[in-house]
């Protein structure tokens, strides 16, 4: 693959707009930068002024710290001007433009737009850079850092010196330079100071230098004899001159030149991408928290589910035993009324008040325990006619008890068989029959014979309705029924109560299973499914980004190997 296609798919696949944006510059034709760097003081401003007929300041403080940029523009008529911070451009004034040159702003370069000419054509800047007084100043930083940018350059000497300074020498040999070293031309600025063959006994000598240099393997060089040159910013024909030798050196390099650039553009927005790729490696960390908290929360959820179960589970216990204890109450409060009640017609609105509080009772018992709103006492029966049921079996038996008592009294003080049938029907029933019967045998002896008188049987018939008006036993009997009522319903109540209790819950168990415990049931099976969901999930993410990460360091890695 390609380096601009590997840096157009990672741009897109990242979101690097920057990077993508300019690499859709970059497919324009980037212009070529020549610089002019030399010593402060080499006649770099005084020599660019000459050959452009422009104004840029000289003699000003080696200190200065801004570029300046002469942009060649179709069109004008008149030098515009600009001052730059970063990567913003604003338009200025020439006074303002000398000030910044000067080192009296802290923007970072001045911009001057001319029309272009035959040695700064379209396509071309010149860049004036800081003088470069050390190796180690700042200005040769800045120097240095803008010569990366730039594609070829002039390299000013002040031929009074006769030769070129080791700190410059040692700063073009420095290898992020290498790019620029086979397109550098030398100028030997003033060279009206000396005389033309002391220019070039000087000129000479710098060529040796460099051809030394060459062959020491500390730079990339050729065609030095005709790169160094005399020139002065004082004599006529000084554009010319340059012209020729830039033309030889670098202008009819341009495409090379061109192509050239573009690829060390190209490097640079790889390089900075392939940063960015490494910085996301570096702080690239998997990020749970999200998946950490959605766990929680449903973890939280089923234990919240599971104890709303167990509560719900152990409400049937609490239930029980506070309907039962309910329902006795009822039944007290109502059963011993009831039971006091002389006949039926007494007791039917008292059975219906005390069934209808059991009723009401249930429901909210229902209600507030379970949440159960459509409970049906129907399974629970009829307490009411029930109770009624029980009152009339101990009525029956009192006048049973009394109707018995009278027949055998009345036997036993008048004896005869004729006494005591008459006795037996005055009686009725097939009980005091019975005992009629039993006393009639003891008292007609072993003849057999029975006795019967009409008059007497009446008489006897009268005595033992007589007998049973003033019979003890009637008061007693009533008494035998009252304790037999008393301890009926006692039992009734405990027995009644809980025969109630436990129908009401079978009754529950129903409603209880689908209304309360199987939706909980059913949250809980879905919470957990959502936690095993979850497990799942967060097993992917961690796999999926394990992925990225290993394609983003294999991609980085691609990339590395196309920029060296």
């Amino acid at each position: 693959m390609q380096l601009k296609e590997l840096i157009t798919q990672l741009a897109d696949k990242y979101g690097y707009d920057n990077i993508s944006q300019r690499l859709i510059a970059l497919a324009n034709a980037p212009t070529i930068r020549i610089g002019f760097i030399g010593e402060f003081s080499a006649g770099k401003s005084s020599l660019i002024n000459s050959i452009l007929d422009i104004h840029l300041p000289t003699n000003i403080a080696p200190t200065t710290k801004a570029i300046c940029l002469i942009e060649p523009t179709v069109g004008l008529e008149s030098n515009r001007y600009f001052k730059e911070r970063g990567n913003v451009r604003e338009t200025t004034d020439f006074t303002d433009f000398r000030n910044i040159l000067r080192g009296e702003s802290d923007y970072q370069a001045a911009v001057v737009q001319v029309p272009p000419c035959e040695v700064l054509p379209s396509g071309c800047i010149f860049v004036d850079t800081p003088g470069i007084h050390t190796a180690t100043g700042s200005e040769a930083e800045l120097t240095k850092a803008y010569l990366s940018m730039l594609d070829a350059a002039v390299v000013c000497i002040n031929i009074t010196n006769g030769v070129i300074n080791k700190d410059l020498l040692d700063f073009l040999c420095d290898a992020q330079l290498s790019h620029l070293q086979r397109h550098l031309v030398f100028a030997l600025t003033w060279s009206d100071r000396k005389s033309p063959e002391e220019g070039e006994i000087v000129r000479k000598h710098i060529v040796q230098l460099l051809q030394k240099t060459v062959q020491e393997g500390r730079m990339d060089m050729d065609n030095l004899d005709a790169k160094v040159f005399t020139i002065s910013a004082l004599e006529q024909g000084n554009a010319e001159k340059l012209y020729k030798v830039l033309k030889h050196a670098v202008l009819e390099d341009l495409p090379a030149l061109h192509e050239q650039r573009k690829q060390q553009m190209l490097k640079g927005i790889g390089k900075e991408l392939l940063a960015m790729l490494q910085e996301r490696l570096k702080v690239s960390q998997f990020n749970d928290s999200e998946l950490d908290s959605e766990l929680e929360n449903t973890q939280k959820e089923i234990k919240g589910l599971q104890i709303e179960l167990r509560k719900r589970e152990g409400q049937m216990d609490t239930l029980q035993e506070n309907v039962t204890q309910k329902v006795q109450n009822i039944l007290s409060n109502h059963l011993f009324g009831i039971g006091a009640a002389s006949s039926p017609a007494e007791r039917v609105p008292l059975l219906e008040t005390m069934n209808q509080e059991i009723t009401q009772t249930l429901q909210a018992e229902a209600k507030t325990y379970l949440g159960i709103n459509n409970f049906s006492s129907a399974g629970i029966g009829n307490i009411g006619q029930e109770i009624e049921t029980k009152m009339q079996s101990i009525e029956a038996f009192r006048n049973m008890s009394v109707t018995i008592s009278t027949a055998i009294a009345t036997a036993w003080l008048i004896p005869g068989g004729a006494v005591v049938g008459n006795l037996a029907q005055a009686a009725g029933g097939a009980a005091v029959q019975g005992a009629a019967s039993a006393v009639s045998g003891g008292a007609t002896g072993s003849t057999g014979k029975q006795q019967q008188t009409g008059a007497f049987g009446a008489l006897l018939g009268g005595i033992g309705s007589a007998f049973k008006a003033i019979n003890p036993f009637e008061h007693i009997g009533n008494l035998v029924a009252m304790n037999a009522k008393k301890n009926a319903l006692e039992n009734m109540v405990t027995e009644k109560a809980a025969t109630i209790t436990n129908t009401f819950l079978l009754s529950l168990e129903t409603p209880f299973q689908s209304e309360v415990l199987q939706p909980l049931q059913e949250q809980l099976e879905e919470k957990r499914r959502q936690l095993s969901s979850l497990h799942d999930k967060g097993l992917q993410a961690i796999e999926e980004f394990r992925k990225q990460k290993s394609q983003t360091e294999q991609e980085a890695k691609q990339l590395q190997e196309l920029l060296v």
